[in-house]
């Protein structure tokens, strides 16, 4: 080991070596192993003792230690037999190179069920008072467990990890990656150890983790052959959370499928799941942000919050919240009532700038890149800061942004949001972009290319084009496309 090294490296930059000298690695899978390997003896020495404790006097089980990894607890029905069970843990040790780290380790007595409290020592390890508390495994106990204040350490930390990823500047994807691995596992560690009393307002995610893992540890545990476990399930009569003397009927607990159905469901919070269940949806790609994870994570959950109406609109207040003398009319155009459908599409006040500055920026990502693809701009800003040109032009290619087409006649409408055109092979396409209510897209992108098609044909006619396509982009305010939208992408990007 003393020929170990690691590399330190930031953004693939080397800045340092280490040696290592000593233990193991964290990560590692075969060091953990050959440590557990090593230490297994310890364990059959421990059996072969005979000693141990009885659950029942009449009992020939006996539960003489636990051993995870180098944490162990000891188990005695008096002080000669927990002196030689020390013993033989000692010899062992002096064999294998280790010690007990005596600051660390402790002996409660018990006589008829109450602590024993006094100063004695064996083997130079004190013993503990009723009101002390060792941890084991990282679990505070005594001669109970105390759930209470166990489940208020847990929440608190839970709480605290869950804050400084807050106080990031994680993407959506990470920022729930980072919640799984870094605080979510600070409360299920103490899942089939803690007694968990899930309240209504209790995230179903949480719950559903807990009670999977409790039944999936039952079933080990009841599948096992061990006499000393099929003595322990025999006696356990509500002394941990599995209550292994009554089993779990697994139908209890809802799966993801019963879930969604559940949230599907809901008058007012299943309509956005509903509405990816419609047959003209493509429901990966309306769900294809979340998976690309690019979004601020404020941005994705207020999005998700519209999706599930939870929105504070004055309707929400009258009719969700139930607020006396709330009246329900938008404060923006005095007309309607203030849903959330009315607010994110339907607000006359709002089209003329909240609206179209929405469709203009969806416009400008097309814009910006077809005009990266065909070196009509050099060095572009990023979308958000960037302002089209109403023409773009080179020798082969030309490129409007909201440009009004001249006509030999007059068509009723002639501005379409984009045109490309192709000079050398003289053809075009017209883009139109919109930003509808979910249940209007499908009719949206049949209006958008009905709309255009006697400016087609006029353009064609006189630009002396070959041909001229109409591409709609319709994509809904809630984020949801029909399964045209990525064919019309396609469709773009394949360009000539």
């Amino acid at each position: 080991m003393t020929q170990w090294k690691t590399h330190i490296n930031i953004n693939k930059c080397n800045i340092g070596e280490v040696n290592i000298q000593q233990g193991i690695y964290q990560g590692d899978g075969l060091s953990p192993l050959w440590f557990c390997l090593a230490l297994n003896p310890l364990s059959m020495l421990l059996k072969n003792t005979k000693l141990g404790y009885r659950p029942k006097i009449k009992d020939d089980v006996r539960i003489s230690h636990l051993l995870f990894i180098d944490d162990m607890k000891l188990f005695a029905e008096n002080e000669k037999d927990l002196t030689k069970m020390l013993e033989t843990a000692e010899k062992f040790n002096d064999t294998v190179g280790m010690k007990f780290n005596v600051d660390k380790c402790a002996i409660m007595k018990i006589h008829r069920g109450k602590v024993i409290s006094d100063e004695s020592r064996i083997a130079q390890i004190p013993t503990m008072t009723s009101d002390e508390q060792y941890k084991y495994l990282g679990i505070h106990e005594n001669q109970k467990i105390n759930h209470s204040q166990l489940k208020v350490q847990f929440t608190e930390e839970y709480r605290k990890r869950i804050t400084k990823l807050l106080n990031t500047s994680l993407n959506g994807k990470n920022m729930i990656h980072a919640i799984n691995t870094y605080a979510v596992p600070a409360l299920t560690y103490s899942f089939g150890v803690v007694k968990w009393r899930w309240r209504q307002r209790t995230g179903e995610y949480i719950k559903l983790m807990c009670m999977k893992l409790e039944i999936n540890m039952e079933k080990r545990l009841r599948a096992s052959q061990d006499k000393t476990m099929k003595k322990i399930i025999e006696v356990d009569k509500k002394f941990t959370p599995l209550n292994l003397t009554t089993e779990t009927t697994p139908e209890n607990v809802m799966g993801k499928e019963q879930l969604k159905e559940q949230w599907k469901s809901k008058a007012l919070h299943g309509r956005y799941p509903k509405s990816l269940e419609n047959e003209m949806v493509d429901r990966e790609m309306s769900l294809e942000y979340m998976r690309k994870g690019y979004l601020f994570a404020e941005t994705e959950g207020f999005l998700t919050a519209i999706q599930d109406r939870v929105i504070r609109t004055k309707n929400y207040e009258k009719h969700i919240l139930k607020l006396d003398g709330v009246v329900d009319r938008c404060r923006k155009c005095k007309v309607h009532n203030e849903t959330i459908e009315h607010v994110i599409g339907g607000c006359s006040a709002l089209a003329d700038n909240v609206y179209l500055g929405r469709h203009n920026q969806v416009a400008k990502i097309i814009h910006i890149e077809l005009a990266k693809k065909y070196e009509l701009i050099q060095d572009p800003l990023p979308f958000y800061k960037y302002t089209p040109e109403p023409v773009l032009e080179s020798r082969d290619y030309l490129l409007y942004w909201d440009r009004t087409i001249l006509t030999d006649k007059t068509v009723d409408h002639n501005k379409p949001d984009i045109v490309f055109i192709n000079k050398k092979e003289n053809k075009g396409i017209m883009i139109d972009v919109a930003v509808p209510l979910t249940h209007n897209i499908q009719k949206t992108e049949v209006e958008k290319v009905r709309k255009y098609e006697e400016l087609k044909e006029d353009m064609k006619r006189t630009w002396k084009l070959t041909n001229i396509t109409i591409i709609p982009i319709v994509i809904s305010s809630e984020g949801v496309t029909s399964k045209c939208f990525k064919e019309n992408l396609e469709r773009l990007r394949d360009l000539k």
